[in-house]
């Protein structure tokens, strides 16, 4: 099925996921915008995730879901009382694809996973494992013959967040040095880099250059961790960023020269 341009007034995004994840579909929207500049766009997404798109210049709306707390059909509903003419489905999990099919959108994207296709109308192979994460979310634009014009990532950062960077950069004399972000976050322990070896990594790096280290952490097991760090580095000159939403840590990491860290939000 071929888009008509014409009739698409309004769009529906979806996109489960961790902080990451979402990061990794912004640059979707300045495309979907600049395609359909009239037209409104609205994201679906899990709670937690939705301060990346706060401030969001690309959507109208954002609308999450919470698996715990919300119910499937009530969400339904309001989807079809939306009416939208075009749902892209860039999860593709049993959950979206129904969302997708009985949104009841003229255009309904999503990638051809096995038991997905009854609920769309327009579908491509997922390259997952093949390409860049945002080259595979793209692959909904190619397959709708919508141009790119950007591949930018997207997480607005304004003079609140850059200020809060600044008054802990100097609360910590950090402008005196160079600094270096270690990022302790990750979602799953295999892909977590140990604690005793980021603290051998920082005391050589420590005897090559002159140096400062902001430690970034998560949740309160990656903030012991990182206290440990801290506290095991030999020089001293390690630091723990504050308990901050993810667009004030944005700020910081944007002070940073370098950042090492696990497969993680934090290091996109």
């Amino acid at each position: 099925m071929k888009l008509d341009k014409n009739k698409i007034n309004k769009i529906l995004v979806i996109k489960f996921g961790g902080i990451g994840d979402i990061l990794l579909t912004t640059p979707v929207l300045p495309n979907l915008k600049a395609f359909f500049p009239d037209a409104e766009i609205n994201f679906l997404t899990v709670r937690h995730s939705r301060d990346i798109l706060i401030d969001n210049p690309y959507i109208t709306r954002a609308f999450t879901y919470d698996a715990n707390e919300d119910k499937s059909w009530c969400l339904i509903k309001n989807i079809r009382k939306q009416k939208y003419d075009l749902v892209i489905d860039l999860f593709g999990n049993p959950r979206t694809a129904l969302i997708t099919f009985l949104s009841r959108a003229r255009y309904r994207f999503g990638f051809n996973f096995r038991g997905r296709n009854y609920a769309y109308n327009i579908s491509v192979k997922g390259r997952g494992g093949e390409v860049h994460n945002v080259e595979f979310n793209l692959d909904s634009l190619r397959a709708l013959d919508i141009p790119i014009v950007s591949k930018k990532l997207y997480l607005p950062v304004n003079v609140v967040h850059k200020e809060f960077a600044d008054e802990f950069f100097n609360s910590h004399n950090l402008f005196s040095k160079k600094v270096i972000g270690i990022s302790k976050t990750g979602g799953w322990e295999s892909k977590r880099y140990k604690a005793d070896d980021y603290t051998k990594l920082m005391d050589i790096l420590n005897e090559i250059y002159d140096v400062n280290f902001i430690l970034f952490w998560g949740n309160q097991k990656e903030k012991e961790n990182c206290e440990k760090i801290r506290d095991s580095v030999k020089k001293g000159n390690a630091y723990l960023i504050p308990d901050s939403p993810i667009r004030y840590l944005a700020a910081i990491i944007e002070k940073c020269d370098l950042v090492i860290g696990n497969d993680s939000d934090l290091c996109i």
